[in-house]
């Protein structure tokens, strides 16, 4: 039988068990109490010795302290030290009336001391900090606080848009026990951006249950990675387990990431629960490819899309996490690291801390976020466009040549080529929206574009295309740029295939004007040559003998 991870990094339970801690956290009422959890020097203390011989040691100790009991003299028990238990249950309760969001969340570690990456320290915990998720979020807020949350909810969108951080959100939301207390931050916010003031459904952070399942000590939130656990097996044990009441909370909720890697039959096995659960029962499935999802699966769910965040956003936040942090950082340097990111907020916190690693002085710069993504620079990459354009090959090779002794690779070097013609393009079409150029090239895009037209830049980048796909196939990557480079020189001097149909059409047009004075000069002569016969006394038949007969002598005979 499969067994089911729970909780942070915990050993295999079955459904319905319960471990020690778990149940002495919540036996004790409403308020949470200090778990201690069995660390390595507790179980040094204990010696390991087989059963038997623990037995006999134990009556052979027990028989001993009775006779040594009945023959000793009544002693009084150790007098306990008010003063360090009073200070234990001060520092108890200081713990747990603190506030989450007081805090800086990148200073929270873990239990061994260690630090959290910037991606999981500043994971949201309010529904409000989901970024860029808005009409996802203004769904689940309104189905929590009319109380039609849907039994089933499929979280869709690509990597790092928050489907696992919302799930988790939700589950906290329908089992914590003081929703909408305590959450006072959040209302100060609706406030200061004009909104309506509603009952928030944040989960508090400070109850029994929100404390278990933040410190994963709870087995009635089950989080399964469906990539590693793609059988029937691990489904059926859901379906059995279903039946039963939950042991801690309110709702027992299982959160399937990578839904779409389970196989058919578990597909299969797990429609009909899906279909009509128990009402203690949640299902929360995440997956970046919705189609792999059988259509059975989608009509029993509440669907949710969540969007790829755009570059402003994410420089926004990324600008936030660092000054939290206690760092500063160029808007050039957040923006290509939001633009690297590609919509996904994880990859771009992921990509912040290497730059705090690789930056001094905590301070981040444009030169050293490009140095770490291994990005050309934008003015030597302008000085090659601009060199590929007037058509000047001699200085597009030395260009290349320059970015390629900075360090620049051959592969990557052309994506940069083709991505600057598309924001190109881009700002061709939208006439001024320089949004998706650097603030330090703008000046220079904006003119290279205005000398450029679409076309122009539509052929550049299909060449450019067609040469990055060649560039994978040639045995050295370096011989195949430059000719790719040589290329793009050779199509910008060239006329586009409009224009060339331009002047054909122009010279056809000219030809045919041309035909038509002539023929227009010929019909006047022949008026002329009418008035003319006309005036000599010539009749129609000797002027068609006179043109027949050039020179010829007309002479008039009767015919007797």
């Amino acid at each position: 039988m499969v067994g089911w991870g729970t909780g942070a990094g915990e050993a295999f339970r079955q459904p319905g068990q319960v471990r020690k801690s778990a149940a002495v956290t919540e036996c004790f009422g409403s308020r949470p109490s200090l778990v201690v959890p069995r660390t390595e020097a507790t179980r040094t203390t204990t010696t390991a010795r087989p059963r038997r011989q623990h037995d006999s040691a134990m009556n052979k100790t027990n028989n001993e302290s009775t006779h040594d009991a009945q023959n000793a003299e009544p002693t009084t028990p150790p007098a306990l030290n008010k003063d360090a238990v009073q200070q234990g249950e001060a520092k108890i309760e200081a713990k747990i009336e603190a506030k989450i969001e007081t805090k800086s969340e990148a200073k929270i570690e873990t239990l061994r001391g260690e630090r959290l990456v910037l991606a999981r320290a500043y994971r949201p915990r309010r529904f409000a900090d989901l970024i860029g998720q808005d009409q996802a979020r203004r769904i689940v807020e309104n189905a929590l606080l009319s109380n039609r949350l849907h039994h089933a909810i499929l979280l869709s969108g690509p990597r790092g848009t928050g489907k696992t951080t919302m799930a988790r959100l939700i589950a906290r939301a329908v089992n914590c026990r003081g929703r909408g207390q305590g959450q006072e931050q959040g209302k100060e916010e609706r406030k200061g951006q004009g909104q309506e003031e509603r009952k928030s459904v944040d989960p508090c952070g400070v109850c029994s249950a929100c404390e278990a399942m933040a410190h994963g000590e709870v087995i009635d939130v089950v989080e399964i990675d469906a990539a590693s656990h793609t059988g029937v097996d691990g489904v059926r044990e859901i379906v059995d387990g279903a039946a039963y009441r939950p042991v801690m909370l309110s709702c027992r909720v299982y959160i399937i990431d990578e839904v779409h890697m389970l196989s058919r039959a578990a597909f299969n096995a797990l429609l009909k629960t899906l279909e009509e659960p128990p009402p203690h029962l949640r299902f929360l499935f995440a997956t970046t490819e919705i189609e792999k999802v059988p259509l059975t699966v989608l009509s029993r769910c509440l669907r949710l899309e969540l969007k790829r965040l755009d570059s402003e956003t994410l420089a926004d936040h990324y600008e936030k996490v660092s000054a939290r942090e206690g760092w500063q950082i160029e808007r050039d340097a957040a923006l290509a690291i939001a633009r690297a990111a590609e919509g996904s907020v994880r990859d771009g916190l992921s990509l912040l801390d290497c730059a705090m690693v690789e930056s001094e002085g905590r301070s981040i710069v444009l030169d050293r976020v490009r140095r770490m993504l291994f990005l050309s620079d934008g003015h030597a990459l302008y000085d090659l466009l601009e060199a590929i354009v007037s058509g000047d090959l001699s200085v597009s090779l030395d260009c290349l040549d320059a970015l390629m002794l900075k360090g620049a690779q051959a592969e990557r070097l052309l994506r940069e080529v083709m991505e600057r013609l598309h924001r190109l393009s881009r700002l061709k079409i939208e006439g001024g929206k320089d949004l998706l150029l650097e603030p330090s090239d703008r000046e220079r895009g904006v003119k290279l574009a205005e000398d450029l037209s679409l076309a122009a830049l539509s052929r550049l980048w299909q060449i450019a295309l067609r040469g990055y796909e060649e560039l994978r196939l040639a045995p050295h990557a370096r011989s195949a740029l430059d000719m790719v480079v040589v290329r793009l020189v050779c199509a910008a001097g060239m006329p586009l295939a409009g224009e060339v149909l331009t002047r054909l059409a122009r010279q056809r047009t000219e030809e045919r004007e041309k035909e038509r004075a002539k023929e227009g000069e010929r019909a006047k002569e022949e008026q002329k040559e009418e008035q003319k016969g006309e005036e000599n006394g010539e009749d129609g038949y000797e002027k068609k003998l006179r043109e027949t007969f050039p020179g010829a002598t007309i002479e008039e005979r009767s015919v007797s």
